[in-house]
């Protein structure tokens, strides 16, 4: 997990960087870390320093998609996209906060979370003033996504630092076993992919 999410970061850096906005569904990473939350951010889990590590490394891949999304998402409809996916998981989120603030010793999970908790808790307010005034009981993700983009303007989030900043990638010493045992495994299962026939030598 800490690699994958490692990796995004880096990809998700770059676009910033580069300005580089890929065609990508990326409904599709969020609903993969929103897998990854539900695993790793109950009670249990979340008593374990290392994943305490990894609960900050997901929310800041959150983080970089809320402060910075407008800037490498392809459209501004997947950013409000964002704020939708959030909203319809908040119970998750909510979870994983709240199971972080009795867990989390250091607090720095927490911190990470404060923008999320944010979010759902301004929007969910939102939401709820609207069916009072419209008598809704169900509200369409169109309407939902409307009542999003309306509201950006009263959203006050805490600008995080060194969201995009990521220490310089290096193979030695850190990843060395890694990509040695990688090797190990990658040639043992081509080998065990070789079918080998007895070879006929004809002498003359």
């Amino acid at each position: 997990y800490k690699k994958a999410i490692a990796i995004l970061r880096r990809v998700i850096c770059y676009q910033k960087e580069q300005h580089v906005r890929f065609e990508y569904r990326w409904k599709a990473v969020w609903d993969a870390l929103f897998l990854v939350i539900k695993f790793i951010g109950t009670a249990d889990m979340l008593a374990q320093p290392p994943i305490a590590l990894l609960c900050c490394d997901v929310a800041t891949i959150f983080n970089l998609f809320i402060t910075y999304g407008d800037a490498f998402l392809p459209t501004s409809d997947d950013y409000d996209m964002l704020y939708y996916e959030m909203i319809r998981v908040s119970q998750l989120l909510l979870n994983f906060y709240q199971n972080a603030e009795q867990y989390d010793s250091s607090r720095t999970v927490i911190q990470h979370l404060d923008n999320i908790k944010t979010i759902i808790r301004h929007f969910t307010a939102k939401l709820d003033k609207w069916q009072e005034e419209n008598s809704s009981a169900v509200l369409k993700q169109e309407q939902i996504i409307h009542i999003i983009r309306n509201n950006y303007e009263s959203l006050k989030l805490k600008l995080l630092d060194y969201l995009d900043h990521i220490e310089p990638y290096s193979e030695n010493p850190h990843e060395r076993d890694f990509f040695r045992d990688f090797l190990r495994n990658l040639v043992a299962d081509y080998k065990a992919t070789i079918i080998l026939h007895p070879v006929e030598l004809h002498l003359e």
